[in-house]
C-alpha cells in the first residue's frame, strides 16, 4: 500500500476552494429567469445574486426573445411566466424597489415639468401587465401587494385590467377590481 508520501496527486496543502462573487452572476441569474428555470433560479437567488441586473443589448442573450430582453427585468420575466417561487423571491430581495424609485423619480419628473429621458421607460409594460394579460392570478396578486399600480398604463394606453379583460381572465378581473382599478380608464 503506499503511502501519502508516495502518491504523485496527494499534496498536503489544502485545496482553495474557487470562491465565486455573486456580483458576476446577473447575467446567469437573468438568462435562468428568462428561460423558467426555476431551480437554477432560485440557487442564483440563495447565493446573493443582485436582481437588478439588466442586459445591455437584447443581443447580449442572444435568444428568440431579443425584442423584450433590452426592455425587461427579472421580474417582468418571471411575471410573465406566472413563476410564484421566482417573483416571490424577486420580490423578497428588492427587484421591486426598481419600480418603487422609478415611480417617484417620475412623478417628481412630471411635477417640475421637466420629464427625465429614460425615467417612464420602466412603464411601458410593468410585471404586472405581463401577468394579468396571461392570467397569472397568483403573481397579479403578489405584484399588488408590494404597490405595483393596477392604473399604470403601458405603450398602447393599456392598463393591466385592459389586457387580463382582453385575454378573457375573470378572476385576474376581479382582483383587479377589487384592488380599485379605474375601470373607466383610457
Amino acid at each position: 500500500m503506499a503511502e501519502k508520501e508516495d502518491d504523485p496527486f496527494f499534496s498536503d496543502e489544502e485545496e482553495e476552494e474557487e470562491v465565486i462573487d455573486p456580483n458576476t452572476l446577473g447575467g446567469d441569474l437573468y438568462k435562468a429567469i428568462e428561460k423558467n428555470q426555476t431551480d437554477v433560479a432560485v440557487e442564483f437567488l440563495d447565493m446573493g445574486v443582485p436582481v437588478d441586473y439588466l442586459p445591455e443589448s437584447a443581443d447580449e442573450n442572444n435568444n428568440e426573445n431579443n425584442n423584450k430582453a433590452s426592455v425587461w427585468s427579472m421580474l417582468h420575466w418571471a411575471a410573465y411566466h406566472g413563476n410564484i417561487e421566482v417573483t416571490e423571491n424577486l420580490l423578497a430581495n428588492g427587484a421591486g424597489d426598481t419600480y418603487k424609485s422609478s415611480k417617484m423619480q417620475s412623478r417628481l419628473s412630471l411635477e417640475s415639468g421637466r420629464p427625465s429621458p429614460g425615467v417612464l421607460s420602466i412603464f411601458l409594460s410593468t410585471p404586472l401587465h405581463l401577468a394579468s394579460s396571461r392570467g397569472h392570478l397568483r403573481c397579479v396578486w403578489l405584484l399588488l401587494q408590494v404597490g405595483y399600480s393596477v392604473d399604470d398604463t403601458d405603450k398602447a394606453g393599456n392598463t393591466p385590467l385592459h389586457l387580463a379583460a382582453a385575454g378573457g381572465y375573470k378572476d385576474v378581473v376581479q382582483c383587479l377590481c377589487d384592488h380599485a382599478a379605474d375601470v373607466w380608464k383610457r
